[in-house]
């Protein structure tokens, strides 16, 4: 319980701290806040590596569970780490985290800009939970992979070929926080491997 109440008020600070950073940047370093706490050791009978234990803040690419994507919280189960005697040292840290991703997580955001209309057409995202004739279903999913690339030149290549890109984008006056991000994450890859 311990475990997982840091990674709330760890993400929760790093979200906070980088949350108006450009968002490559803050992308990337809520990636390397997360990955600590979410990729579990290989197991005597894994075949493959990669077993993933969610938090119960983080960002997700696609939706596991009501309002669990994009930036998300899972408040019933972060409300159980309040009340445990034996996180009192974390309470308040932990109410301070509920209450933030309560207007910050990517459902919240997305159904305060609901027009009236969408709202009646469309009241719950609880689609496991819920009857209803509709629910919304978020997708972040898409990314295409150049696995060709990816085993050609390797992590190493892919962090040269980043910084070189980077460097010629400061050369030419425009912003590098792009390549700052794609630096951070394959750091983050780099740990997390």
């Amino acid at each position: 319980m311990r475990h997982q109440a840091e990674q709330v008020i760890r993400f929760t600070e790093t979200y906070q701290k980088y949350q108006d950073a450009p968002i490559a940047v803050r992308e990337a370093m809520a990636l390397k806040a997360q990955f600590p706490y979410v990729l579990s050791p290989i197991e005597d009978e894994d075949l493959f590596a990669g077993r993933i234990n969610r938090g119960l803040v983080g960002f997700s690419h696609d939706e596991w569970g009501q309002q669990a994507f994009g930036y998300y919280s899972l408040p019933e189960e972060i409300d159980t780490l309040i009340h445990d005697p034996q996180l009192a040292d974390l309470k308040d840290q932990l109410q301070a985290a509920q209450e933030f991703w309560r207007t910050e997580n990517t459902s919240a955001k997305l159904r305060a800009a609901y027009p009236p209309e969408m709202v009646k057409a469309l009241p719950s995202d609880n689609w496991m939970g819920s009857s209803g004739v509709s629910f919304p279903l978020y997708r972040l999913t898409g990314g295409n992979i150049n696995y060709s690339k990816l085993m050609k030149l390797g992590i190493p290549g892919l962090l040269k070929e980043v910084r070189e890109q980077k460097g010629r984008a400061a050369e030419r006056g425009r912003d590098v926080s792009f390549y700052t991000g794609l630096e951070i994450a394959l750091e983050v890859f780099i740990d997390s491997a």
